[in-house]
């Protein structure tokens, strides 16, 4: 065949099946957007027991906790934030034939929580979380018992003066910068037992507020000079260890000090030393490793590792039901613990704003704190 006819007939070929194409994709395929309909949700279930009771938790000390479950709904899909789950009827049994009921709670944290002052989880027992869903779905624990680790007293807490490099935004363009601040370290006990000990930290910090400025109000509208604070979403985090040998202290968390206003007149920590099962301490690396915020009530994975499942058929559900040995101790800290001086800035910015129509409302009145929640009340547990 001539070489140019053929050059001819495989032009004519390719302009065929591009013709060809193009009416298969403009003319004979609909486009389709791909709308999920009844998206799948996911029910997630935290929570634990320990071997310290209500009403010894207030020795700590503190105000004393109760122990919860807290039972949420998520996209399977989406991943949006959690839904709780109302309605259910939550049940704690042990391998005695004893049980305990657990009661709803809607407010700002709802949950759901066994108020019994008095109980521990034992030693010798085995426990099983049970959930009854409004439509009679059921779902149930693995049968979890505490730790069999003999563990030390909680070691002494202080801290070490430190800077770290973290990212930030300067006139618009991230960048690193220094921040000083100090490390809150927990002394780990020797460990001789040639086991792993799994911890677990987390924190509750309490702080006093001052009122900056009298703004000259009468005796019968006289505002408190000092209020105790508190904010959730201030120390949320929490930190692990696997530990072997003991005997070392162990940085439990990094607090800025520069225009911290939590340590300008007295900061107190309640930190919360929890012992593990291996099981539920991986639950917990995983899920740090996994998320930013490192909360089972952000958005989470759904591949973690579970102890939860519906009772019928089996299926894994997200989320985990323990047992932990517990300790805590209270750690309190102002910027004058410091090797340097830390300016107290919200004083400052209370004089540089006090102008003609009067002081910020939170600089004349310590209730009016607009970073967290105040009180005029001292704790009970507050140091002299």
């Amino acid at each position: 065949m001539n070489y140019s006819l053929m050059i001819l007939k495989n032009k004519f070929q390719r302009v065929f099946i591009l013709i060809l194409l193009t009416f298969l994709l403009n003319g004979c395929i609909e486009p389709y957007d791909f709308v999920i309909e009844n998206e799948g949700t996911n029910l997630v279930v935290e929570g634990y027991i320990s071997n310290v009771s209500r009403n010894e938790s207030t020795l700590f000390p503190s105000d004393g906790r109760y122990f919860s479950v807290k039972i949420s709904y998520t996209s399977s899909v989406t991943n949006r934030l959690s839904q709780p789950v109302t309605d259910a009827f939550v049940e704690l049994v042990d391998d005695d034939g004893n049980s305990w009921n657990y009661t709803e709670t809607r407010d700002n944290n709802p949950a759901y929580y066994l108020y019994d002052t008095d109980f521990e989880a034992l030693p010798d027992r085995k426990y099983q979380l049970r959930i009854t869903l409004p439509n009679e779905e059921k779902f149930e624990s693995e049968w979890v018992s505490l730790p069999s680790t003999q563990i030390k007293p909680m070691g002494s807490i202080d801290f070490e003066e430190a800077s770290i490099d973290k990212y930030d935004y300067v006139d618009g363009k991230k960048e690193i910068i220094t921040e000083e601040g100090v490390f809150v370290t927990v002394e780990i006990p020797e460990n001789e037992s040639g086991e792993s000990v799994y911890y677990r930290w987390e924190y509750d910090p309490t702080w006093i507020i001052k009122t900056i400025i009298d703004a000259n109000y009468t005796q019968e509208t006289l505002p408190p000079t000092t209020c105790w604070a508190i904010n959730k979403n201030y120390l949320t985090g929490y930190n692990l260890l696997e530990d072997i040998i003991g005997g070392y202290e162990k940085q439990v968390f990094f607090m800025p000090t520069h225009g911290n206003e939590r340590i300008y007149e007295e900061l107190s920590v309640l930190i919360i030393q929890q012992t593990l099962n291996k099981d539920y301490y991986n639950f917990w690396k995983e899920l740090k490793e996994s998320t930013s915020n490192s909360s089972i009530n952000d958005q989470q994975p759904f591949n973690l590792n579970s102890n939860l499942k519906n009772s019928k058929t089996n299926e894994k559900i997200s989320g985990y039901f323990d047992v932990v040995q517990e300790q805590a101790k209270r750690w309190y800290f102002n910027r004058y613990d410091l090797s340097y001086f830390v300016q107290n800035q919200r004083e400052y910015i209370c004089y540089e704003t006090y102008g003609p129509a009067g002081p910020l409302p939170e600089c004349a009145n310590c209730l009016k704190y607009t970073n967290g929640e105040a009180v005029d009340i001292k704790p009970s547990w507050w140091g002299e």
